[in-house]
């Protein structure tokens, strides 16, 4: 996932400064990439959405300060998998209480 989180231009407005946050981070340097490769044709397509007779050159950054994103994805997955393990933790032990529950119902017969 790609946010563009900021823009911001020169006095002369021949530079745009895009600030962009990728989730997951792993992917940064392929988005990173990709964008600056892509950066004519997405310039073309501005230029056909907007009004704008010129369309300043883009500068595209990663904003290192916004990954607190990715951290709380981190967290709640964690969190997930803490829960998935408490819940065959518990079963485990139902089925095992079950289990001795049968099998002495079956002696006592």
């Amino acid at each position: 996932m790609l946010t563009v989180l900021r823009v911001s231009s020169d006095d002369r407005g021949s530079f745009l400064k895009v600030e962009l946050s990728v989730l997951p981070s792993t992917k940064a340097g392929t988005a990173l990439s990709s964008l600056r490769k892509n950066s004519k044709s997405i310039a073309k397509k501005l230029q056909t959405k907007t009004r704008l007779k010129r369309i300043p050159k883009l500068d595209w950054n990663l904003d290192l300060y916004n990954n607190s994103d990715y951290e709380l994805d981190m967290i709640f997955k964690q969190i997930e998998d803490e829960k998935m393990n408490n819940l065959n933790i518990l079963y485990k032990q139902a089925w095992q209480k079950f289990n001795k529950l049968k099998y002495f119902n079956c002696w006592s017969c």
